[in-house]
């Protein structure tokens, strides 16, 4: 312990005496720890190792100095920078032999003979060192980068066009770089004609003359190792620019089926695209292929639009007029019977449906028996004619229907009885003496002639029935006339309703005038002074004895004929009776009716004869 602690204070001695030019009389070792002197003896060993250092340089033979202290290496390049070896002093080696060595080996990697391989992106420093003299050394910083490895260049695919708008004959072009993190993101731009379109430092392409030109993007760098930078190219193509569009016959007419060619002037006849785009307005009109010729779909107009495609959008127009001839007529009738004075309208459908010219023109064989205008037909006299619907386009194109007018003629084709008064219907016959006949029996109604050439048609059930009248002497002078009787004309549960009785007898106010039908059994029967029938019919339980109702009759129903315990159907109004009970000492309400109608059933009056014999 006494041997290392005497070596310790020699160590710091000599220190003292380098940092003071002599002994610190006042270090006492004995003052300080064993740590503390270790630290000591630390610091003193590394700022010994600095002194040598220093003074190695300082008082060195050679000097290693590069000429660029800063290198850029791309990825996967090389560089061999050499230094030059400056003699100091005569003692020094004719030839002094290097050791190379990186302070980022993965970054930079180098060699025996100072070649220097980029590894990854970074910065490292790369050092020359005398062999026989680690303090003759010389260093330059490695900047190691990534370079580009391909670049995309992008731009309008339509041609500049001179001659034009002046902005038009020039664009700028795109351009990216891969990958995204290369050093250099610029590029140099060139052309391969400058007769034809140049290109500036920002990638603008002015177009000069017709022509194309390639327009190269090179990248900035040019590291060693590398044949050439990165590259891409882009054709450009400048044309000369239409400066008018013309159609030489704005107009034109073609038939369905047909085909015309579009004639049009271009100019000037230099243009470097003269195709042009055709559209039809209406293709179900007409159609147009890319050369301009049209095609006539249907008839009716449209207009052909014409535009360059070089991208001076210069329009001009055709308005193509597409006539269709009428080919069928069709009517909705072959033959019609009309009565003298009676009119109707005919409908004709014209073929095709999109005919030019769907104007029609009627005429008629014999006026005397009918005459038409515009489809209607009315009809003057009896007789026979034919009708003529024919096309006013010129096409000959024609329908023929019969008329038929017999002797004898009503004003209309069918009517409804809605009153149960019935109704006239008057009779007309083409001359005097032409006898009419009902010819038919209905069971709806009752027709009858009143003498005065009306029939009077009265109701009797709800329905629809035809009425035949015909002229014995001629079989086919007949017509045919549709009846039709509403419920409200006749007297059944549509128009006269069953009510139920305790809705007459608790609610009268609301069913109070009427109408109304009830069946039930004749239980009493009686007559005042004025000849009319008060009946008290019941019209529930098993013998028709409750729910009694009192029905008033006039003298024209003829009701006093109508015996007890008859079964019936009655309709009529109903009227509530207000009567008086001396037993029950109250007034009540009883219902009631004043009869329009009484039917009988066929059954009760025979079962009724038979009882009687």
């Amino acid at each position: 312990m006494k041997k290392y602690t005497c070596r310790m204070i020699g160590i710091l001695a000599a220190l003292s005496i380098l940092s003071t030019g002599g002994f610190a009389e006042d270090f006492q070792p004995e003052n300080y720890s064993y740590e503390e002197l270790q630290t000591i003896i630390r610091k003193s060993t590394e700022r010994l190792a600095e002194l040598d250092r220093q003074y190695a340089i300082e008082h060195a033979d050679r000097k290693i100095t590069f000429g660029e202290e800063e290198q850029i290496i791309y990825l996967k390049a090389t560089r061999n920078q050499q230094p030059e070896v400056e003699i100091l002093s005569e003692e020094a080696p004719g030839k002094t032999r290097l050791k190379w060595s990186s302070s980022e080996p993965e970054i930079a990697r180098v060699d025996a003979k100072g070649t220097v391989t980029a590894v990854a992106a970074g910065d490292a420093v790369i050092t020359a060192t005398a062999e026989d003299n680690p303090y003759i050394f010389g260093s330059y910083t490695a900047h190691c980068r990534i370079p580009v490895e391909t670049i995309t260049v992008w731009g309008p695919e339509t041609p500049l066009l001179i001659g034009n708008q002046p902005q038009e004959a020039s664009t700028l072009l795109g351009y990216s770089i891969e990958p995204e993190d290369a050093y250099l993101q610029s590029v140099r731009w060139s052309t391969s004609d400058e007769a034809i379109a140049t290109v500036d430092e920002n990638g603008t392409v002015t177009g000069l003359a017709p022509g194309t030109a390639v327009i190269t993007a090179t990248a900035e760098e040019d590291p060693p190792g590398r044949r050439e930078p990165a590259s891409a190219k882009f054709t450009v193509t400048v044309q000369t620019a239409v400066t008018s569009l013309e159609v030489t016959q704005p107009e034109m007419t073609i038939p369905a089926g047909g085909s015309a060619a579009i004639s049009t002037t271009v100019l000037p006849e230099n243009a470097g695209n003269r195709t042009l785009h055709y559209i039809s307005s209406d293709p179900e009109i007409a159609t147009v292929d890319e050369s301009g010729t049209v095609t006539a779909a249907g008839a009716g107009t449209c207009d052909i639009m014409i535009s360059t495609t070089d991208g001076t959008s210069h329009t001009a127009s055709c308005h193509v007029t597409v006539t269709q001839p009428v080919t069928a007529i069709l009517l909705n009738t072959e033959a019609i019977r009309m009565g003298r004075g009676e009119t109707r309208t005919i409908e004709a459908t014209v073929e095709p449906e999109n005919a030019s010219n769907r104007a029609l023109i009627w005429t008629s064989s014999n006026m005397m028996v009918a005459r038409v205008a515009n489809g209607t037909i009315e009809a003057a006299g009896p007789g026979e004619c034919e009708i003529t619907c024919a096309a006013a386009d010129g096409s000959g194109t024609a329908a023929t229907m019969r008329v038929q007018v017999p002797m004898i003629s009503v004003p209309e084709d069918s009517y409804t009885v809605s009153e149960k008064t019935g109704i006239l219907i008057p009779v007309k016959t083409g001359k005097s003496g032409v006898t009419v006949q009902i010819m038919n029996e209905p069971a709806h109604y009752t027709a009858k002639w009143t003498g005065n050439k009306e029939i009077a048609i009265l109701p009797m059930l709800a329905g629809e029935e035809t009425l035949i009248l015909g002229n014995p002497e001629n079989e086919e002078d007949t017509i045919q006339i549709r009846i039709t009787i509403e419920d409200s004309a006749v007297y059944n549960q549509n128009s006269y309703p069953v009510v139920p009785y305790n809705e007459l007898s608790q609610r009268p106010d609301e069913y109070e005038g009427t109408q109304i039908s009830i069946y039930g059994r004749v239980l009493t029967n009686d007559q005042d002074e004025e000849g009319n029938t008060f009946l008290m019919v019941g019209t529930s339980g098993e013998d028709y004895s409750d729910q009694v109702i009192e029905i008033k009759c006039g003298k024209e129903l003829q009701a006093e004929g109508i015996e007890t315990e008859t079964l019936g159907t009655f309709y009529g109004i109903y009227k509530a009776q207000k009567i008086y009970s001396e037993a029950l000492g109250t007034e009540y309400t009883m219902p009631g009716m004043e009869a329009e109608k009484i039917v009988i059933p066929e059954e009760t009056e025979a079962e009724a004869e038979t009882e009687k014999n």
